[in-house]
């Protein structure tokens, strides 16, 4: 099966991804949690020209008894009968259709390309695949086979099991009449029937279910096309692995589109809790790699801000199938001391970058002199985000950076600037210096330049600044249960009119340790250590504890933080969530 459509079965995406200890935090450059996370556990952006990555190709095979299909490019007359099918015309409508020359698939301008181009494609994209049964049938002639008895499919990592399989080496065609079971390395999918074309990448499967990862998933009929999978009878996910009561919460939409490794868009969502419709919305979109939005209101308390509510919404701006969509991000959030502080977002995406456009309140530091903190309101904040990309071919070095601009406001005084940050950052792949993934080893090195309009920042320590950053971390996983991690970051201020961004001190070692005695509970401590002997606080900084216990799909997770130099103020923090959604 071709790896796309292979990927785009996993229905895993249908589910939102979220940190264990999750925050109130907005969607912003900087969170201040990532500090206490445990690096370990932490997937790395995806680097969008990487070499790295299993290149498709293959050879070609013949068919025997225990042996290979081969696949090539269709014809246009197999061209013609794949539109006629995807288009649901029956006898003789679908034979003339099967006649007339090759269209536009799918809909202009939304991740399709031309039957010939998928043809073309499918050429530099195809592996071998290799078919192996208890008895095989082949024409010659005509391409016609059929396996029975155990019957396995092999193509690349994915690996297909039935009892019977029907097809032609020659158009690609391959059904599974009896059902079969899709096993790949983060996902295992049963389909009671199944259509699949290998050369022009669509086909049909019928109630399929499965788990991946940690998502189970349900759905009567889907259909594979153009290396996307749409699920148009309904379909259902959830995470909740109880069977004695109904999922804690589970998600259905009446249609849903997934495109691979990128995002999925639901259409008529339900959300429900305990199987009690709670809410409705017209469009939800998953984006696998950086989407941030939660399914579920959340709420929690901190010393600073009192109690919170918060809701996060995201819908895209025109069309969300898009290759490159636009999507606009709402964060509404409610605070006792603090009240209503929302948060919007406008971004565009592109294969190797993306814009974004902010305005809204983040939370800028815990000021012990003002009880509920600072709050910071981005005015017309604008960024262009370079996303990671190899350097050269064979080296495990990696360059990313930003650029951003906007105007910054503090809420307790009329301080306020034009605030314009530039990043380049170099890293190095993860090391693994034992071999084996217990130890490893993270390296990165870049450069900051921040200019404030501030005539204040320019009069007492000029209008550019710049530093150096670097940051290492060297950490060790004994086992699930046990985990281990040393960090040191190295970087000067590059801004005096805000804190948002800057490090706390020039010379940062963080100490981790993670212990999960069980599947329902996490202690992890940090503890941070300023080195900086220019600093007031030089020294033993600080050490923060966090707890949290799952309750089958939600989680409670306390933290609490002592600070440990002069006049530090000691800090709690609980909240209630839901885990990974």
């Amino acid at each position: 099966m071709n790896k796309k459509t292979a990927a785009a079965i996993l229905l895993a995406g249908l589910t939102l991804t979220a940190p264990v200890f999750a925050s109130d935090d907005t969607v912003d450059e900087y969170s201040h949690f990532d500090k206490y996370a445990n690096p370990g556990t932490q997937t790395a952006p995806a680097i969008v020209n990487d070499w790295k990555r299993p290149a498709d190709g293959g050879e070609e095979g013949i068919l025997t008894e225990k042996s290979e299909v081969q696949s090539r490019s269709r014809d246009a007359g197999a061209q013609r009968r794949a539109a006629a099918r995807r288009s649901g015309k029956t006898g003789e409508a679908a034979r003339e259709a099967a006649d007339q020359p090759p269209e536009q698939t799918y809909e202009d301008g939304v991740l399709s390309r031309t039957k010939q181009g998928a043809a073309a494609n499918s050429e530099t994209r195809t592996l071998p695949l290799t078919i192996t049964g208890d008895e095989a049938q082949y024409a010659n002639e005509s391409g016609d086979f059929i396996v029975t008895g155990n019957v396995k499919m092999v193509q690349g990592t994915q690996t297909l099991y039935t009892t019977k399989a029907v097809g032609n080496a020659k158009t690609g065609d391959v059904w599974l009449l009896e059902g079969g079971t899709l096993v790949e390395p983060l996902n295992r999918m049963t389909g009671q029937w199944v259509h699949y074309n290998f050369n022009t990448e669509t086909g049909e499967v019928r109630r399929l279910e499965g788990k991946s990862q940690k998502d189970f998933y349900r759905a009567p009929h889907a259909v594979l096309e153009n290396g996307m999978i749409v699920i148009d009878e309904g379909g259902t996910t959830t995470r909740c692995p109880a069977v004695k009561h109904p999922p804690c919460l589970s998600v259905k939409a009446k249609t849903i589109t997934i495109v691979p490794n990128k995002r999925i868009v639901a259409r008529d969502v339900q959300v429900f809790i305990r199987g009690v419709h709670v809410y409705s919305r017209k469009t939800w979109i998953n984006d696998f790699s950086q989407s941030t939005e939660r399914t579920m209101p959340r709420i929690g308390w901190n010393d600073n801000k009192g109690f919170y509510l918060a809701l996060d919404y995201e819908t895209p701006v025109g069309n969300p199938l898009l290759k490159n969509p636009t999507t606009f991000y709402m964060h509404q959030i409610y605070y006792s001391k603090s009240h209503y502080k929302p948060y919007y977002s406008l971004k565009h995406d592109e294969r190797d970058f993306y814009l974004r456009f902010n305005d809204g309140w983040v939370y800028d530091s815990d000021n012990d002199a003002i009880d509920e903190g600072i709050w910071l309101h981005k005015k017309t904040d604008w960024g262009l985000f370079l996303k990671p990309h190899r350097i050269a071919k064979g080296l495990p070095l990696s360059v990313s950076g930003h650029i951003t601009h906007g105007l910054w406001k503090y809420n307790v005084n009329r301080w306020q600037s034009w605030h314009t940050d530039k990043v380049v950052m170099l890293k190095h792949d993860r090391i693994y210096p034992l071999g084996g993934k217990k130890l490893y080893l993270d390296l990165s090195a870049g450069r900051r330049w921040v200019d404030e309009s501030n005539p204040v920042n320019q009069r007492r320590w000029g209008k550019h600044l710049s530093s150096n950053v670097y940051q290492g971390t060297l950490g060790f996983n004994f086992s699930p249960k046990w985990s281990i991690w040393e960090t040191y970051h190295d970087e000067h201020k590059t801004s005096y009119n805000f804190s948002l961004g800057q490090p706390d001190f020039a010379k940062e070692w963080r100490s981790g340790i993670s212990w999960r005695p069980d599947d329902h509970n996490t202690f992890t401590i940090v503890d941070r250590y300023n080195s900086d002997k220019g600093s007031y606080t030089h020294g033993h900084y600080s050490t923060t504890y966090i707890w949290s216990h799952r309750f089958c799909c939600w989680v409670l997770s306390g933290a609490y933080e002592q600070k440990h130099y002069n006049g530090g103020d000691n800090q709690w923090t609980v909240k209630l969530d839901l885990l990974f959604w």
